[in-house]
């Protein structure tokens, strides 16, 4: 089913050479769909849409920079928006450093609530955007700064599946990549990008945020 539908999609991974970027991207094209990637870097988006088979490109996009997002809807229309690009710190709200929290917060949230802005207009609506946290929004046993910019994503995505619709959008939260689920098996940024792949292609997931943690 996930083949049939996302074949030919053209399918945009904003911040596509992150861990989990990539391997969506990858997935994505193994699926048949054309894939665009970004990366603040020009030449780091071409490098990364080169690794991989099928019809993939590359373009810079700065997800806290405006100035840059007509690089994404110059090259739409899309059938569907994976936003993974962040700036990551697991610091406590004690240790963090302010410029690395304000980073957090203009990346991830601030980075995620522009980039759905500019482009609901440049997807069609019987497509998607997915947006990635993590499991600290529900689990926060340290990191509050991610913790909570990871819970404002959730309730984002729950709210524009109202806003945006018929667009679908939705939420995937992963547990840390490397960890062993509660099955043995330990998770693989493969494993994330399987469920981003199944979630764009089922039309009666919505509004929804998913786990993938292994228990």
């Amino acid at each position: 089913m996930t083949d049939a539908v996302l074949a030919n999609a053209h399918v945009l991974v904003v911040g596509g050479t992150g861990v989990i970027g990539k391997a969506v991207a990858g997935h994505t094209a193994s699926a048949g769909a054309r894939v665009t990637l970004t990366s603040r870097s020009a030449d780091d988006a071409s490098s990364a849409a080169g690794e991989f088979e099928g019809d993939v490109s590359g373009v810079a996009y700065d997800a806290t920079d405006h100035a840059t997002v007509s690089n994404l809807t110059d090259g739409g229309p899309f059938d569907h928006v994976v936003i993974t690009a962040a700036a990551l710190s697991f610091d406590s709200l004690t240790d963090i450093d302010s410029g690395v929290l304000d980073d957090l917060v203009a990346s991830k949230l601030l980075g995620t609530m522009w980039t759905a802005r500019h482009l609901r207009s440049h997807v069609d609506d019987k497509g998607s955007m997915l947006f990635v946290s993590g499991m600290l929004s529900r689990r926060p046993t340290q990191a509050a700064p991610l913790a909570a910019v990871n819970g404002a994503i959730e309730s984002l995505g729950k709210a524009l599946a109202h806003e945006y619709a018929p667009l679908r959008v939705n939420v995937v939260s992963p547990g840390g990549i490397g960890t062993e689920g509660l099955g043995g098996h330990t998770g693989a940024p493969g494993d994330v990008a399987a469920l981003v792949t199944a979630t764009l292609a089922n039309p009666w997931i919505n509004g929804t945020v998913l786990d993938i943690h292994g228990g």
